[in-house]
């Protein structure tokens, strides 16, 4: 008891949570050419009729001048036929192009190695880098409080993508961490993704992964038991 009891200490303590660095500062938006100008408002569909439920979209500004979007649609929420759905819209384009899934319970449970059962948000943005990433969840047993996150990774701008790794952001049972908000950016190039936990209470975090993907740490956003899908916006 007493061998089992240090060796799960030691676990936490080696965790990558733990790191005791100084935090970095956080890296503010750029000022994209034509800010200044009058706003306007434009509305398009962007997924097809099919299939008939959608939910959590999210979107990215590419390099090249597109938009990328990204949600996830089947039968209904938490149904076994829900994928993780994409679409490019070109620059100056009315309409947005065909829409087309990226990820499924079947290919993500090739990828990570582990029974998916249902799939739920997905979150799109651009690194620093220059590489597409998508953050979804993805549930093998019981609800969204037992679920976890996955990251995709493309170096060419989703004309391919690599295995979908699962994210590790617990030491142990690694459960009840899902993913609603876009990133911030650090001035050491590390990425910070808006989480939240479900099991047992309700409160948000921050995930903290290197530009390749690889967890840090993870810091507690609020103190209470009751909190969802927080947001973090950089000045």
């Amino acid at each position: 008891m007493g061998c089992g009891l240090i060796c799960l200490l030691t676990a936490w303590v080696a965790w990558p949570g733990f790191s005791g660095t100084a935090a970095p500062g956080f890296v503010p938006p750029s000022v994209h050419a034509g800010a200044e100008a009058e706003p306007y408002l434009r509305s398009a569909l962007v997924n097809a009729a099919t299939p008939p439920r959608v939910h959590a979209a999210s979107i990215a500004a590419l390099p090249d001048g597109r938009l990328f979007s990204v949600w996830f649609g089947g039968e209904r929420e938490g149904s076994t036929d829900v994928k993780i759905f994409a679409a490019y819209r070109e620059p100056g384009a009315l309409a947005w192009g065909e829409q087309h899934a990226i990820a499924s319970p079947e290919q993500t449970t090739a990828d990570i190695g582990m029974l998916v059962r249902k799939m739920g948000n997905p979150v799109a943005f651009v690194t620093p880098r220059g590489e597409l990433w998508v953050i979804y969840v993805s549930v093998t047993m019981g609800g969204w409080a037992t679920s976890h996150i996955n990251l995709m990774r493309s170096p060419d701008l989703g004309r391919s993508w690599l295995p979908a790794t699962r994210l590790v952001t617990s030491p142990f049972i690694n459960l009840s961490t899902l993913v609603k908000g876009g990133p911030v950016f650090f001035d050491n190039g590390e990425i910070g993704v808006p989480v939240y936990h479900e099991l047992a209470g309700k409160f948000a975090e921050l995930l903290v992964l290197s530009d390749t993907g690889e967890m840090q740490r993870k810091i507690r956003m609020d103190h209470g038991h009751r909190t969802l899908q927080p947001v973090v916006l950089v000045e």
